[in-house]
């Protein structure tokens, strides 16, 4: 004999008991129960959850936390397949056979002996002899300071 008010159960609903959703209500007396389990109403939340099969299963979406988590270790497993392509083909460029240097050649023009010194040549025989001089000197100003230095030695 059942006592009455009894609870009857029903899967999916809005409880979660260990991972499963139901949901419950009361019958008063015996033909309110057998309307119930008519109605698809079971006794225990056994049946209940037995009865909906995988809807009952209550999937909780991820917390933003976990999925944030994820996401950067994807972006990292990612920048570490990265910088691993990366070393790989910076040790195959250094094992690669090195290409010859072109050869020198001999410029078509004769350089013209009476033309004026270049400012290579200047700023060249100026560390020679010893001259300071900045960027900023002038040609004139350097040749002259040359000059000056090659008169005292």
């Amino acid at each position: 004999m059942t006592e009455f008010p009894i609870h009857v159960y029903q899967s999916p609903g809005n409880y979660v008991s260990k991972g499963y959703r139901y949901k419950l209500t009361s019958a008063a007396d015996q033909a309110a129960l057998d309307a119930l389990l008519a109605d698809g109403w079971h006794m225990t939340l056994k049946e209940a959850i037995d009865a909906a099969g995988d809807a009952a299963k209550f999937n909780r979406p991820r917390a933003d936390w976990k999925l944030r988590r994820s996401m950067e270790a994807k972006a990292k497993a990612q920048r570490l397949k990265d910088r691993k392509a990366s070393i790989a083909a910076h040790e195959a460029r250094k094992a690669a056979p090195k290409k010859a240097a072109k050869p020198v050649e001999a410029p078509a023009e004769v350089p013209d002996d009476n033309a004026p010194p270049t400012r290579a040549e200047l700023e060249q025989q100026a560390v020679k002899l010893g001259v300071r001089f900045r960027a900023s000197t002038s040609d004139e100003r350097l040749l002259e300071r040359i000059n000056e230095a090659m008169k005292e030695a």
